[in-house]
């Protein structure tokens, strides 16, 4: 039961705090508005997963007859959640491929929703607070050095990230 929990939450985190790293490096003013006000840290976290959603789909099966936007789907029928496009809908968030924590998206899909929410989420928002916390104390400045995608049919990120920080004074 433990490996269950702790094997999917181990890469998904990785992923997670990697593009968090690289949205700071590509948005510096959002890394220095967490420095100055720690309390954003929670915001920062949301809107980096609501960006950067590392599971970026899901499956479900229909348990009964649904209809979405006028199409009847019959029970059985398996249908994909597309988390990170339905994080990224325009119509829920302005200018949605910008990244803005103090727009505050606490109901982004990244940990999915409902009695399949991601059992991780909480020990994942705990490992990531702690470092950005820290990450603020000591680093000034992210700056991307290379980077690669990652090439998986389930999972989104990076498959490698250079960073060189300034060191905070």
């Amino acid at each position: 039961m433990m490996l269950d929990y702790v094997t999917p939450s181990l890469d998904t985190t990785i992923l997670a705090i990697a593009n968090a790293v690289a949205l700071f490096a590509r948005n510096p003013d959002q890394w220095d508005l967490l420095r100055e006000d720690r309390s954003l840290i929670p915001h920062a976290i949301n809107e980096s997963l609501r960006l950067e959603s590392p599971v970026p789909q899901f499956s479900r099966v229909l348990t009964e007859d649904h209809e979405i936007g006028g199409v009847p789907l019959a029970a059985g029928s398996r249908v994909a959640l597309l988390y990170a496009s339905a994080n990224r809908d325009e119509r829920h968030y302005p200018n949605p491929t910008r990244f803005d924590m103090t727009r505050r998206p606490s109901d982004h899909l990244a940990f999915g929703r409902g009695e399949h929410v991601c059992v991780g989420m909480h020990l994942a928002r705990l490992e990531m607070s702690a470092l950005l916390e820290r990450l603020a104390d000591r680093v000034a400045r992210f700056e991307i050095l290379e980077h690669r995608p990652m090439i998986n049919n389930g999972l989104r990120g990076l498959d490698y990230l250079d960073v060189a920080v300034t060191p905070a004074i």
